[in-house]
């Protein structure tokens, strides 16, 4: 049953290679893509009281499942585990990077993907930088790319030119399209082990020996991905920059002074853009409201995808492609600072309050907390108040990424998962994080509530909330999260350089 249910959901059609896809990938772009569910920046302000945030899975379907079975928002229909709903007065933002790091792209993307055509207006899928970055596929993997001459494909232009050599040739080995794509996916996707999973997948979804997939078909199902009705262009297609609940902002990444109010320009390439280019821009702050802002961001990125669908080959020139200028938004080399995607509010790996300028400006508009994925802050969801109750309140960031939770395991995460919940109303609400540390100790608190009482009673049917949690003690430790139950009350706290975290546990009547 599960793996007939997910040869409906999970294929597309073959385009542009010899090589056929797969078997359970034909024939399949037509009935997956009909209906697209329609985008809505802003989630509705009634018949919501609880939103879970889950992101950057990263094609990790172990994980993933484990996340469903601990969510207090969202469910699976039944036991194939094929199909997600979500409970009354719930919704989902799921925030980005679906795809990379395990054998679960297809079935995690179907399995979003069909919630948000079941309840388009309570789910978000957002864009992250691993999911965008698939739109190159279809040019790059197109028969017209791989005739060309090496010489004609540039190297990385995220890598100065001094430290190519250090690198090897940044360019594929030789004009197969294997090649094109093991080096596509290792050299300037940061997802080395794809292949390798996407056949694990396979064999599992087709119920046959992994040994028995030929690399070819392997291959094919990477172009059948991106093309219309697979998994990446479900997912991108169905999927936004950023979304606003009442005073909560939710996106991938981060934001920088640059990035206010930013709308992306048709003229960005997927290249190092000069300053001139990327002030072409529209700079938003002084015509748009923050939730305006976000809407337009949108139409901007719906203009790009339906370009991109309506041409995706490169130009003769090799120098443009539609929709390019949604890829070069997935990279920060490419934005010089103004992409919510790939920005973060962590500096050098450990959490940090966000600029003051960005602060003021969303809570201007009532934006008082933000919700982002894309940097991992390990194996409990970060957070960081800041006490300054100018423009109205205190701001609260939260980093749901725990994509590093146990560097010793194999896939990085070990037994970790934790579930960030908003639950109130849209004006005043709380955070509440639940989950599994990577030592197998539990959490679950809430944060004080932030906001303005907009709905009779909503005061007394939240938390007082953990005070703690969110501050910076003055070893430089950010207090993390409570053990559940523990006793004495002992506190998890961190700190971060690079990819190095020290955890160290605290008892707060100690000192």
């Amino acid at each position: 049953i599960f793996c007939n249910a997910m040869r409906r959901v999970c294929g597309a059609a073959n385009v542009g290679r010899r090589v056929c896809a797969p078997q359970g990938l034909r024939g399949l772009s037509q009935a997956a893509s009909v209906g697209r569910a329609p985008i809505y920046p802003n989630l509705p302000l009634t018949g919501i009281s609880r939103i879970a945030h889950w992101t950057d899975a990263e094609g990790n379907w172990d994980y993933f499942c484990r996340l469903v079975d601990r969510s207090a928002a969202v469910t699976w229909t039944d036991t194939t585990r094929t199909k997600l709903t979500l409970r009354p007065g719930c919704a989902l933002v799921y925030g980005g990077d679906c795809f990379d790091k395990g054998p679960g792209d297809l079935r995690i993307s179907a399995a979003l993907v069909g919630l948000k055509k079941e309840s388009p207006d309570r789910t978000v899928l957002l864009l992250g930088n691993r999911d965008v970055n698939k739109m190159r596929f279809r040019s790059e993997l197109h028969d017209s790319d791989l005739a060309r001459d090496l010489s004609d494909l540039p190297p990385p232009f995220w890598i100065p030119l001094e430290s190519l050599a250090k690198y090897g040739n940044r360019r594929p080995k030789t004009k197969s399209h294997l090649d094109r794509l093991h080096y596509i996916l290792g050299s300037t996707m940061g997802a080395g082990g794809t292949f390798e999973h996407r056949r694990t997948e396979l064999a599992l979804l087709q119920d046959r020996d992994r040994d028995s997939f030929s690399d070819d078909e392997v291959y094919e199902s990477f172009v059948a991905a991106a093309e219309p009705g697979g998994a990446y262009h479900e997912y991108i297609s169905h999927a936004q920059l950023a979304a606003v609940w009442g005073n909560t902002l939710f996106l991938h990444g981060g934001m920088r002074n640059r990035g206010c109010g930013y709308i992306l320009p048709d003229c960005l390439q997927w290249k190092k853009n000069s300053e001139e280019e990327l002030l072409r821009g529209r700079d938003t702050r002084g015509d748009l409201t923050v939730q305006e802002w976000v809407a337009e961001l949108q139409s901007s990125v719906s203009t790009a995808i339906e370009r991109w669908d309506a041409d995706p080959l490169w130009d003769d020139a090799r120098q443009r492609r539609a929709g390019e200028n949604l890829m070069a938004y997935a990279h920060g080399a490419a934005t010089r600072g103004r992409s919510i995607m790939v920005s973060t509010f962590q500096v050098d790996g450990n959490l940090a309050v966000a600029p003051r300028n960005v602060r003021e400006y969303l809570k201007r508009d009532g934006i008082y907390r933000t919700v982002v994925g894309h940097k991992p802050c390990g194996d409990v969801p970060g957070v960081v108040r800041h006490p300054d109750t100018s423009h109205g309140g205190e701001f609260e960031q939260i980093c749901s990424d725990t994509s590093f939770s146990d560097m010793s395991a194999p896939d990085n995460r070990g037994c970790a998962v934790s579930e960030v919940l908003v639950e109130g109303s849209p004006l005043y609400n709380q955070v509440r994080v639940h989950g599994i540390l990577a030592d197998g100790r539990e959490v679950d608190f809430h944060m004080p509530p932030i906001g303005v009482g907009d709905d009779a009673g909503s005061e007394t049917d939240l938390h007082s909330g953990d005070s703690l949690v969110g501050t910076r003690r003055s070893n430089g430790y950010w207090v993390r999260a409570p053990i559940a139950a523990a006793v004495p009350p002992t506190y998890v706290t961190t700190t971060c350089e690079g990819y190095t975290m020290s955890t160290r546990d605290w008892d707060p009547s100690t000192n």
